[in-house]
């Protein structure tokens, strides 16, 4: 809960005319988040359109405001300034909503804190805020007036796509194809998957196209970005997905080191997002329209490699996988390939 404490401080001093209302609204989006505006996401888009039409981008400040427990303020002033379209704030507010639950007895012990950071007089206003069943509450009107507020709550992890996202917007075809490539555990599945919950998009893994047992040999592991089948991504996805109709791939299971015995159905969809080391191969670069690199300190790497797959295989990633990936990306310049860098 420190966080929340530090959080609260800094409002405090950032906003020093806001009243009790305004620091119990914060407490309120810190634990449940803006789920509570959200009754239907075309009601949502109109109201996000009004407010953004209303604003001032010379106006702007920082785009996302951290308010802890993974949330922040999306501002509409700094969203304008950098274009930042209505449909795709609407986009990131329905999909960060649907992640937050709270709890009534969580969002007391924030209470609780919210007494001991600002030095307000809390006790009778939540007395009775907590007898009427601890509602919603509006900014006060000397905080509206002097800090023109309009924004959505929105999950933190957004702030990272931003740049993506707008890029995406960028692109004026039928079709849209995304590539993530990037160091082992950056952070690379991660991104695709808070971006598929902002889009009705296809997901394709590399992790899928492993190298079939006759392909792990050492001269396969010898050719810079060898490390996957690329051959059968090209056959099986890129070619089918570049035709707008319908298909399937098949998905190497490294458990059983076989294909699953079911394939991948395909709907064509306009937005599709390939992640994973090597899917930058040059090859498939003329196939994208968005080229992302994701890269990580290699301490934060060791760390997460370490959680997720315990000690004995981060022995194999540190004197295997990793020394493979980077043969590939510096021997294909992949990092200098992208227009998108970003730390995971």
């Amino acid at each position: 809960m420190k966080e929340l404490y530090e959080i609260l401080q800094e409002h405090f001093l950032k906003y020093p005319l806001w009243e009790v209302f305004d620091a119990v609204k914060l407490v309120y989006q810190n634990e449940f988040g803006g789920g509570h505006i959200v009754s239907d996401s075309k009601k949502s888009l109109e109201r996000i359109r009004s407010e953004y039409a209303s604003v001032d981008s010379s106006d702007s400040d920082v785009l996302f405001e951290d308010i802890g427990n993974n949330l922040s303020r999306l501002n509409f002033a700094a969203a304008k300034f950098i274009n930042l379209s209505p449909e795709d704030i609407n986009n990131i507010f329905l999909a960060s909503a649907i992640m937050v639950k709270g709890s009534i007895e969580s969002f007391e012990k924030k209470l609780d804190i919210l007494q001991k950071a600002v030095p307000f007089d809390f006790s009778d206003y939540l007395n009775d805020y907590k007898k009427a069943n601890y509602p919603m509450v509006s900014h006060s009107d000397i905080y509206k007036r002097e800090y023109h507020p309009a924004y959505r709550i929105v999950n933190s992890y957004y702030s990272k796509l931003i740049s993506i996202i707008q890029k995406i917007a960028s692109v004026n075809k039928e079709q849209v194809v995304i590539a993530i490539d990037g160091m082992s555990a950056s952070g690379k599945t991660t991104a695709a998957s808070f971006l598929s919950k902002i889009y009705d998009c296809n997901v394709f893994h590399m992790d899928d196209f492993f190298l079939t047992p006759e392909l792990r040999n050492a001269k396969r592991r010898g050719e810079p970005g060898g490390n996957v089948h690329y051959e059968r991504f090209m056959e099986e996805v890129v070619i089918p997905l570049q035709k707008h109709e319908p298909f399937k791939y098949r998905v190497f299971d490294c458990g059983i080191m076989d294909y699953a015995k079911e394939p991948i159905s395909v709907t064509p969809k306009k937005i599709n997002i390939i992640e994973g080391a090597y899917c930058m191969r040059p090859e498939f670069q003329e196939f994208y329209d968005v080229k992302v690199f994701w890269s990580v300190p290699y301490e934060v790497q060791k760390m997460r490699i370490l959680k997720r797959n315990g000690d004995n295989e981060f022995i194999n990633y540190r004197d295997l996988w990793i020394p493979l990936e980077n043969k590939y990306f510096e021997f294909f310049d992949i990092q200098n390939k992208c227009e998108i860098i970003t730390e995971g």
